[in-house]
């Protein structure tokens, strides 16, 4: 499967960063999924390069799904994914759903109430989020069953802990899957101390994500 090398104006200068990011989705439609994660200074282009694999995404029949972290103090615990699969369970038959996922629904319904009827957390917290977080992955999974699924998750320097967590395991088991993970970050925002720095430095010491940084 080929796409069209026509770049839109938007992206003269990024044919090595979409050719990266393209060719991970291709991938990841042939069943290699896993994660890119493209840092790079406020206005350099992230969104730009999103955008554009949005688009090519949606025009292979991808299903897409996108969430923005925020900078606010008491953001959300899990804010992008709540955004990006509250959207995509807002167009879903969710008895079928239901049906297809089995005992994940109910896990799933610790966040999203239109799942069901939320059971409280059996056994250690530790426990708790394994089987929340193998909850998100298999609706991830689902979604991508028929045309693959395109995630995005923008300013991940904004992310709360609990985000910076499920994207890291993520990005660990959704190899081997129809699932593509497109993460964004600002590199002026990683200071020594910022929290999503050891997380970037175990992606690159791992390879279990692809890091583009874009530069000027």
């Amino acid at each position: 499967m080929a796409l069209a090398r026509v770049v839109s104006p938007a992206m003269v200068g990024r044919d090595e960063e979409l050719s990266i990011v393209e060719d991970a989705l291709l991938s990841a439609l042939r069943g290699d999924g896993g994660a890119v994660v493209v840092g790079g200074e406020a206005g350099v282009g992230k969104s730009r390069l999103v955008h554009e694999l949005t688009r090519r995404a949606l025009r292979l029949g991808c299903t897409v799904m996108s969430g923005v972290c925020s900078e606010a103090e008491l953001s959300l615990p899990y804010l992008p994914f709540l955004e990006a699969i509250g959207n995509h369970l807002s167009t879903q038959d969710i008895a079928a759903l239901r049906e297809r996922l089995g005992p994940a629904a109910d896990e799933l319904a610790q966040l999203f109430p239109q799942m069901g009827r939320a059971q409280p957390p059996a056994g250690d917290a530790v426990q708790a989020k394994l089987r929340l977080f193998e909850a998100i992955l298999l609706l991830l999974r689902d979604a991508a069953r028929e045309r693959g699924l395109l995630l995005v998750l923008e300013d991940l320097h904004w992310a709360d802990p609990a985000t910076r967590e499920l994207v890291d395991y993520a990005t660990r088991r959704l190899r081997n899957t129809n699932v593509l993970v497109l993460a964004t970050y600002r590199t002026d925002e990683l200071h020594r101390k910022h929290a999503l720095l050891p997380t970037i430095q175990g992606w690159r010491r791992s390879g279990q994500a692809h890091l583009i940084e874009l530069t000027p």
